[in-house]
């Protein structure tokens, strides 16, 4: 199969299972002109910024997406890692694992709006948000009502005095310590 450097994604269908575009400015071969910024007015129509911004977004729902899985999975290295990885698999790859991650990336974002729109309708996270300040508030509260941290700060070192002094008697009795 043959690769075709000058390759662009065709226009996106309405149809639910067709695959989202790519980035129409990939190219396998860039040149130095493929870099240039054209002049003001030149190159922007409103076509191109909307797949632009749907990359984008595409790019972006991917990396969250993977760096949610990465971090689950093995931490915050490998995270950031996959997180870069699938922007780029969704930006600059034309084939399947492009199309995979674009299709990813569409989804986590759709994820997203629905979320914010569940958010702003119901005012999840100002309420979340006044709930454990509230919590935080009341357990300071109770806290110096009745004394906890202090007193447990208290009673653990009173543990850990009769502990040393209890090892040295034991060591007085036994040599312990000239024994070893």
């Amino acid at each position: 199969m043959s690769h075709n450097p000058d390759h662009r994604a065709p226009a996106p269908a309405d149809d639910f299972f067709s695959p989202p575009p790519c980035n129409p400015d990939y190219r396998e071969n860039n040149t130095e002109e493929d870099y240039a910024i054209p002049p003001s007015g030149e190159d922007s129509s409103a076509e191109q910024n909307v797949t632009t911004q749907r990359t984008k977004r595409q790019a972006a729902g991917v990396a969250v997406g993977a760096g949610l899985a990465g971090l689950a999975v093995s931490g915050p290295i490998l995270g950031a890692a996959a997180a870069g990885g699938a922007a780029y698999a969704a930006t600059t790859n034309s084939g399947v694992a492009g199309s995979v991650a674009r299709q990813t990336g569409e989804s986590v974002a759709s994820a997203g709006d629905k979320c914010k729109e569940i958010d702003k309708k119901h005012a999840i996270m100002k309420r979340s948000s006044q709930l454990v300040k509230t919590a935080a508030k009341k357990t300071r509260e109770f806290d110096e009502k009745h004394k906890i941290t202090s007193n447990s700060i208290r009673t653990s070192k009173k543990i850990g005095n009769s502990a040393l002094e209890g090892a040295k008697k034991v060591d007085e009795k036994h040599h312990v310590v000239d024994n070893t």
